[in-house]
């Protein structure tokens, strides 16, 4: 699984290592040029001068020019990671039950793949489990697109996934929505609010009220 960005999952003296990878791709409404006086729709054709011939969709690449006539090929993927390169964690501020959280507020979905060494995963698969045990989910924040947003972290298949907000949903609508239930990290009955007090909570009486 490729990923698009490297930080961490963080709350209280907790750090747990992930990478962010692309669950979905965008199917964007698209429209055909037409020729006004008929409606027929306009044939363009992909020409490539040094080939001398038409290319199809799936052979283009968009670029940046770095100097005349040189060019460096930009992904989809690259475009997402300067994007989040700002922002090295994703704070979680409170945890919430899941089915308590309306699916229209979120847009898109990231999977967070966990570290490749066992002890930077074992943190990832106690979260992981005591989301999978409760039904509880993450409320967090960090930076996409040079902004401060809200996101969901959620249990599903053996994976966390992360959702990011609609950006046409209210921030301030989603924040009272989410932020208004559930517990936050700083009500933990831990001082650190370290990752045993976040399972303690999640699966024992605390994640079942």
């Amino acid at each position: 699984m490729r990923t698009i960005w490297n930080g961490s999952i963080s709350f209280g003296l907790v750090n747990i290592p992930i990478g962010l990878a692309l669950a979905t791709q965008r199917n964007d409404v698209s429209f055909r040029t037409l020729h006004r006086e008929c409606g027929t729709p306009i044939k363009q054709k992909r020409w490539c001068p040094f080939h001398e011939r038409e290319v199809e969709a799936d052979e283009l690449v968009k670029g940046w020019e770095v100097a005349k006539g040189e060019f460096i090929f930009v992904e989809e993927s690259d475009l997402e990671a300067v994007a989040l390169q700002r922002s090295q964690a994703i704070d979680i501020l409170r945890f919430v039950k899941l089915a308590d959280v309306d699916p229209v507020y979120f847009d898109r979905t990231y999977y967070l793949a966990p570290a490749a060494a066992d002890a930077q995963r074992r943190p990832y698969v106690l979260l992981l489990r005591a989301m999978e045990e409760s039904g509880m989910a993450a409320v967090g924040k960090f930076v996409l697109w040079g902004k401060e947003n809200l996101c969901l972290i959620r249990s599903r298949d053996g994976a966390l996934l992360l959702e990011t907000r609609d950006p046409d949903r209210c921030y301030d609508q989603l924040a009272d929505a989410v932020l208004g239930s559930g517990v936050a990290v700083s009500a933990l009955s831990s001082p650190d609010n370290n990752l045993g007090a976040v399972f303690e909570y999640l699966t024992g009486d605390g994640g079942r009220r």
